[in-house]
């Protein structure tokens, strides 16, 4: 399953990627 995550650096940048994470 893919999903956006959003990642927040120290120095208030913003990330955008794809988390994949496998659900059991």
């Amino acid at each position: 399953e893919k999903k956006w995550c959003i990642v927040i650096s120290s120095e208030g940048y913003i990330d955008f990627g794809f988390s994949v994470s496998d659900k059991i």
